[in-house]
């Protein structure tokens, strides 16, 4: 009876076109999925993994823009706002939300700092965070657990 339930709901949200949390470590044809082009992740910025897996499903550099998979192809998003604002003093537990968009395509973006370079630590150059990443397109949502830095 349990794997009728779990295929159940499998079936339920594959047909809204969303991924279950047993599905939402592979990449997705439908909402959010690993970024393709890797070569673009280079260099100092913001990248964000699904947590507890190795691909990219979020890049930006210097938070003007970012680069997504979603419904199977990589596509830039704009920021339309970031709370706090930058520049700000990064402290372990800080939150910030951002959102970006593009057409019809929304992603909300909320951190948890949760590693810091110490004051005068010229070795350290990354600061860590953990979330959630909401991409709504129209009526329907998907929300994935994501963990990741900014830095060089």
């Amino acid at each position: 009876m349990k794997y009728l339930l779990s295929g159940l709901s499998l079936g339920i949200l594959a047909g809204l076109g969303l991924p279950s949390t047993a599905l939402a470590k592979q990449p997705t044809v439908n909402g959010i999925g690993n970024i393709q082009n890797t070569k673009e992740i280079r260099g100092a910025g913001c990248s964000l993994q699904r947590r507890g897996n190795k691909g990219y499903v979020f890049w930006s550099v210097l938070e003007k823009s970012a680069l997504m998979n979603i419904g199977g192809k990589d596509r830039v998003l704009k920021l339309v706002s970031a709370t706090p604002s930058a520049p700000r003093v990064e402290k372990k537990g800080s939150r910030s939300t951002e959102i970006y968009k593009s057409g019809r395509m929304t992603v909300r973006i909320d951190r948890v700092t949760t590693r810091v370079c110490r004051k005068g630590d010229q070795e350290c150059e990354v600061t860590g965070y953990d979330g959630k990443m909401t991409l709504k397109i129209g009526d329907r949502q998907q929300t994935i657990a994501v963990e990741g830095d900014c830095g060089s």
